[in-house]
């Protein structure tokens, strides 16, 4: 009776196991295919292309944490944290967090370090071989269309101001405070800088326009949760992604907020950040689906989550005739989840996150 029992209790022991094992590695696996929504290939708009160009790795150094492209030359933050460019590969400087982007004329590059503590920028001239920093306590910065200073966010004690840094004299200059305890800044065009509230499902955001001239704030989007923009290049229209309730909403809006497009009601749906406006085109990495579980867009700037792309180009000059031509430039049996997208002539460039390698694609 006792090695009956004890048979009986290895078998159970074994059951046990093997349900745990399950369990674990079912929920640690890819994402469930239950999805909220799913890009609808039957939409009329969508061209089905052959003979897609390839994926192509841009540089043999690896996994890396950020870059940035002007005139064929690359420089790159490593996993070290130090910066290279693809001529030399020597250390031009090293305890780096990432690049944030390159200045409008190439000339400049924002650098950041002591993430995920308090963040430090500093300002690499690329042809004097120069540093600078940024004053202390900016949270948010970005560049002016004219390459002649840059706009930042910063907390100052309690409360907080915009300023500029002027990359001539390498000086600070306030413009006006402001009670924002953290956001983003943006500055598409020469005389309004835009500021919004940093997103998340879990508290509404707004959309606010600074004019430079007259120092006036106005409200462009007011209580749209989740809310994230990005601008096209002449600052006239921008990609926008918000919530309501189990709704996601993808859509270009003009500079005043008003709808031109809504993307999402044929389910194309992907944030802002996985996007890149080319001459009258916008490229975008989109996730084949979208999962219930995902917490948006808090997950996915958070990066708690890999999403499988499809890389897609839309036509905007056809925006005008009702229906937007949207066809896929790069659908292949390689994973991407492509972020920092950026377009060079007829290339667009991006990490992806399943390997930190840099990529590019060329486009039509």
């Amino acid at each position: 009776m006792k090695r009956i029992f004890l048979i009986i209790s290895i078998f159970i022991l074994i059951g046990t196991i093997t349900y745990v094992f399950w369990m674990f590695f079912s929920n640690t696996s890819s994402p469930s295919t239950e999805t909220t929504y799913e890009f609808l290939k039957e939409v009329s708009a969508i061209r089905k292309e052959k003979n897609l160009p390839k994926l192509q790795e841009e540089t043999d150094v690896g996994s890396l944490f950020g870059y940035a492209i002007n005139n064929g030359k690359l420089y790159y933050v490593d996993l070290l944290g130090n910066l290279k460019s693809s001529v030399s590969q020597n250390v031009i400087k090293e305890n780096l967090s990432e690049i944030h982007s390159f200045s409008p004329n190439g000339k400049y590059i924002l650098l950041s370090s002591g993430y995920p503590f308090e963040t430090k920028y500093q300002l690499f001239d690329v042809a004097k071989n120069e540093f600078a920093s940024l004053p202390a306590g900016i949270f948010s910065v970005t560049w002016d269309p004219a390459s002649q200073k840059i706009a930042y966010l910063r907390k100052i004690n309690d409360t907080s101001e915009i300023g500029t840094f002027s990359l001539s004299n390498k000086r600070g200059t306030r413009i006006i405070g402001l009670n924002v305890a953290d956001g983003e800044i943006s500055w598409p065009t020469k005389n309004e800088i835009y500021i919004a509230d940093r997103p998340s499902v879990a508290s509404p955001s707004s959309l606010w326009r600074l004019n430079l001239t007259t120092l006036s704030l106005t409200n462009i989007a007011k209580n749209e949760t989740g809310l994230l923009v990005g601008w096209d290049l002449d600052g006239k229209n921008a990609l926008k992604f918000s919530v309501s309730g189990p709704k996601i909403f993808f859509t270009l809006v003009d500079k005043n907020n008003k709808l031109i497009w809504d993307f999402s009601t044929s389910g194309f749906i992907t944030f802002p950040g996985k996007c890149a406006f080319g001459v009258n085109k916008i490229y975008c990495a989109v996730p084949k689906s979208i999962n219930k579980s995902w917490i948006l867009p808090d997950d996915y700037l958070k990066g708690k989550f890999f999403s499988e792309d499809t890389l897609y180009e839309i036509d905007l000059s056809t925006l005008s005739s009702g229906l937007p031509i949207i066809k896929p430039i790069y659908f292949g049996l390689e994973k991407i989840d492509a972020i920092e997208l950026k377009m060079t002539e007829n290339k667009l460039h991006f990490i992806n996150r399943y390997d930190q390698k840099l990529y590019s694609v060329e486009t039509p």
